[in-house]
């Protein structure tokens, strides 16, 4: 019998060994978009989406899943003591913050379990904060039902209570579009302290043919009297003539939220930064999360935007510093891509002209990108604007791989919109550089 270091040993020399080629993983990003093509068009913001699950998310996670497992001693043995517990390995292998919330006895087991005529959906497990709730699942198809779709996924008190919960952001582990069953996760973050424990996972699923059911599933959630920490900083900072504020950091035991302003007087849009990372005193490092949300915005305040770390919550460092040196940002008059669908033309681009070659099939639009090493942040939101200044939501598929050259698709709407397009760009291989460093504690 294995223990279950060598377990752990085992996936990560089976995971280091996984051979990813070019033509798979496009064709799994294929998969995935056609998955997303079952999605209500929802309106979303920048960095958050609501009820919406996209190819891009998949395909990130095709990505992540070819680098090796980083899990410590203790987060193993925290492991070996809860049954099942190796399913989630993958999916928090990454995030040093989530393997510590276990390691303290943070994770909470539900065993809750739902079924539609095709699907079986089971809630193994949680790890919840005040304002955050990590959700580990299980999705099982039936025979002749893996072609159903989990349409759309919310939250609910068990009264039917609104939770105020402003986005939803899913990870799927590698065997999701492959198997008939996989482990995955669920990460719901919430606009205001949750108002009730009792609360109702709901799991929209489109057969086959069509038919859409609802799986519901009622559990209670255990906040051990968990309460975040909050650093109110306030300390501004000048890049390349930039300025923006960090106005207060707040460590939970699921992540660290940085809340950033941005002063509207600048002349360049700050898409966001690149080496964003806390560290203590011995140089211990906790950076941006790998597969989950990483930051959010709110439309009433939108020169603010909040980023997430991961949580060192269950440390305790003596000293705390916030680092940065790099951040992507463009000059804001260029920051907007302007295409006539129609006559299948760039109209306006940025400058360095990375984007070429514009194609139309039916209401599906591709352009190629060039890009740069090691660059795969998505370019563009999941809205534009049209001639009329309407706006009108959008499916994408692809992302930029890390390497020069990318192509990009997009599910334009049934509705007609009048040409030309603005695209607004979030995403862009252009950087401003300071090293600085605040104290937080």
């Amino acid at each position: 019998m294995f223990n279950e270091e060598d377990k752990l040993a085992k996936w990560k020399e089976e995971i280091e060994k996984a051979d990813m080629p070019q033509d798979e993983l496009e064709g799994a990003i294929r998969q995935g978009f056609q998955r997303a093509q079952h999605a209500k068009q929802v309106k979303k913001r920048p960095f958050v989406k609501r009820g919406l699950w996209t190819a891009m998310v998949a395909a990130v996670l095709l990505i992540t899943f070819i680098t090796s497992i980083r899990v410590s001693p203790a987060f193993a043995n925290a492991v070996s003591s809860i049954p099942g517990m190796e399913k989630i390995v993958e999916l928090v292998r990454d995030d040093k913050g989530l393997q510590s919330a276990i390691d303290n006895d943070h994770y909470q087991e539900i065993g809750v379990s739902g079924e539609s005529s095709g699907v079986k959906v089971t809630v193994d497990g949680i790890i919840a904060d005040e304002m955050n709730l990590v959700l580990f699942y299980t999705i099982e198809f039936r025979e002749n039902h893996k072609s159903d779709v989990v349409n759309h996924v919310g939250i609910k008190g068990a009264n039917g209570e609104d939770l105020k919960w402003g986005g939803i952001s899913q990870n799927y582990t590698s065997d999701y579009h492959d198997s008939m069953i996989s482990t995955n996760s669920i990460e719901i973050d919430f606009q205001e302290p949750l108002s009730t424990k009792n609360v109702v996972l709901e799991f929209e699923i489109i057969g086959g043919n069509g038919e859409t059911e609802v799986i519901k599933l009622p559990f209670t959630i255990d906040m051990n009297d968990v309460a975040s920490k909050r650093y109110t900083l306030n300390e501004e900072v000048i890049v390349n003539g930039q300025s923006m504020t960090i106005e207060d950091v707040t460590i939970s035991p699921v992540r660290t939220a940085i809340q950033v302003k941005f002063d509207p007087k600048n002349t360049m849009k700050i898409f966001g930064f690149e080496d964003l990372q806390i560290v203590d005193e011995k140089g211990k490092v906790w950076s941006s999360i790998a597969n989950g949300m990483t930051a959010s915005s709110d439309g009433e305040k939108p020169n603010v935007v909040t980023y997430y770390l991961q949580s060192n919550y269950f440390e305790k460092p003596k000293h705390l510093y916030l680092e940065f040196g790099k951040l992507m940002a463009m000059e804001k008059e260029e920051a907007y891509l302007l295409i006539d669908t129609d006559k299948r033309e760039i109209l306006k681009q940025p400058k360095d002209a990375r984007f070429s070659n514009l194609t139309t099939l039916d209401n599906h639009i591709s352009m190629d990108f060039r890009g740069e090493k090691n660059f795969t942040h998505h370019p563009f939101s999941f809205d534009f604007f049209d001639a009329n200044n309407d706006s009108y939501s959008i499916s994408w598929s692809g992302m930029p791989s890390g390497e020069m050259e990318s192509t990009l698709v997009m599910e334009m709407p049934e509705e007609r919109y009048k040409n030309p397009v603005r695209l607004a760009i979030y995403g862009y291989p252009s950087y401003i550089e300071k090293d600085v460093k605040i104290k937080i504690k």
